[in-house]
């Protein structure tokens, strides 16, 4: 129904207000409604984009460990959901131009978050700036996450 779909982009915890459309309410708010929704999820977009390629030899944050990074990623994977169920509603619930603006929203959304799945399988400590000072342990010590690696010895008895 509009009334659901009207909702389906921006959730009560996103940081946007969005009063829900009433049964009755035409496209044109309806319309207006998404396309100020579509305008953070694009704004959203830009700043994941910038902080997972911010260039000028400027280190990549961790997209596993960088608490801002997760919450940008958080906020653009639940998003894509929505996107998806608003663009599968019944036909006349959107204009024209907003749904064209949604399908291409949708399909740059996709790839990011494809790019941002790519980089979290491959990111390594020597890749990002918040593992790489994780990556230096102190000599002698041993990771003990590190199967592959024989146990330490074991220490001499204390009276011996």
């Amino acid at each position: 129904t509009m009334a659901d779909s009207s909702d389906l982009l921006m959730s009560e915890g996103s940081g946007v207000a969005s009063p829900a459309a009433t049964p009755g309410t035409n496209t044109v708010s309806t319309d207006t409604k998404i396309e100020k929704d579509l305008a953070v999820v694009e704004e959203k977009m830009e700043l994941c984009n910038s902080m997972i390629n911010p260039g000028d030899g400027m280190p990549r944050p961790s997209i596993q460990t960088d608490e801002t990074v997760r919450a940008v990623i958080g906020f653009l994977e639940a998003c894509q959901p929505r996107m998806l169920e608003l663009l599968n509603a019944d036909e006349g619930v959107l204009g024209p131009s907003a749904l064209e603006r949604c399908f291409s929203v949708q399909e740059r959304l996709t790839k990011l978050l494809e790019q941002v799945e790519t980089l979290a399988l491959t990111e390594t400590g020597a890749s990002t700036s918040a593992a790489a000072p994780a990556a230096a342990s102190p000599a002698g010590s041993s990771d003990l996450l590190d199967f592959d690696s024989p146990p330490p010895p074991a220490a001499p008895p204390a009276n011996a």
